[in-house]
């Protein structure tokens, strides 16, 4: 499905497979979040302290359709180029929503169970609306950093620098999108490469958008909304469970990164990496294996 992606890229010079591919990254993340969030903070709080409000919720879903229409014209692309394919929609949505759903659980449980965290039950009717809210944010962030790195930026990279260059130069590209996120260090670096690297295998093996769009986004929202972890270092006040780190069990729990920051995370990401991996090589008679340039 990869190739397909791949073999969709219209451009063929250095300029139109990674000049012009960068610029729309600098676009998508800096550009338009530097002209979106004024905007919407006239009608529409955001907040520093908390990421998920109704304004930073309008702004991340016109992220997403701004960039994807950027996309789009600037490379000469379809919808379904992009990874958003007309069949099968249902059934990749509900792939990525229990991929990623199990995923975070076996985290989560990991953690605990090494000692890593104590969760509590925080639940209250009145946190009923932020977390549908945050259903609809993390679909759309989700969606919104797989749609830059691994539907726009991978394939037109691997054109250029073949799939293994095009896979770790996205993915050293999405780890410097979080690099000024708080809590950040060794640790959260390696893990957000290694999470980078386990979602472009699944965009490899499968070419589907909706599918590690749903499967990002889901991971996000239940690590935060409902087991109460930080998400990248960022704090989620109304939660349906609360986890909270225990002194001295940083390397474990991510400490003041959340999950992410944590040994565990990394086990997990090798693990997927492996068995994807082995999924691709079953697929040999139908997508090309990964090859140098």
């Amino acid at each position: 499905m990869f190739e397909a992606r791949k073999l969709a890229v219209k451009a063929d010079s250095t300029w139109g497979l990674i000049g012009i591919p960068l610029l729309v990254l600098i676009f998508s993340t800096v550009v338009l979040q530097a002209v979106l969030a004024p905007a919407i903070q006239l009608v529409l709080p955001i907040s520093e302290s908390d990421p998920v409000t109704s304004g930073s919720t309008v702004m991340m879903i016109l992220s997403v359709l701004i960039s994807f229409v950027v996309m789009m014209k600037v490379g000469k692309l379809s919808r379904e180029d992009l990874g958003l394919t007309s069949s099968g929609v249902f059934g990749a949505i509900a792939r990525g929503l229990i991929g990623g759903f199990i995923a975070i659980t076996l985290t989560t449980l990991a953690i605990k169970l090494l000692g890593g965290v104590t969760i509590e039950y925080v639940f209250k009717p009145e946190y009923l609306s932020t977390l549908l809210l945050g259903v609809v944010f993390f679909a759309f962030q989700g969606t919104y950093e797989e749609l830059i790195y691994r539907s726009y930026l991978m394939p037109h990279l691997s054109k250029k620098l073949g799939d293994i260059g095009g896979i770790l130069l996205s993915s050293v590209l999405f780890v410097l999108l979080h690099a000024m996120n708080p809590g950040i260090t060794v640790v959260p670096v390696i893990n957000l490469f290694l999470a980078s690297i386990v979602f472009s295998l699944i965009y490899y093996l499968t070419g589907n958008l909706w599918l590690v769009g749903v499967a990002h986004g889901i991971w996000n929202y239940a690590q935060g909304f409902f087991y109460g972890s930080l998400v990248s270092g960022n704090a989620l006040s109304e939660t349906v469970f609360k986890s909270l780190p225990v002194e001295g069990k940083d390397l474990i729990s991510g400490g003041s990164f959340g999950f992410e920051g944590g040994i565990i995370t990394s086990l997990l990401g090798l693990i997927v990496i492996g068995l994807t991996f082995a999924a691709i090589k079953k697929q040999r008679n139908k997508a090309q294996p990964l090859v140098a340039a």
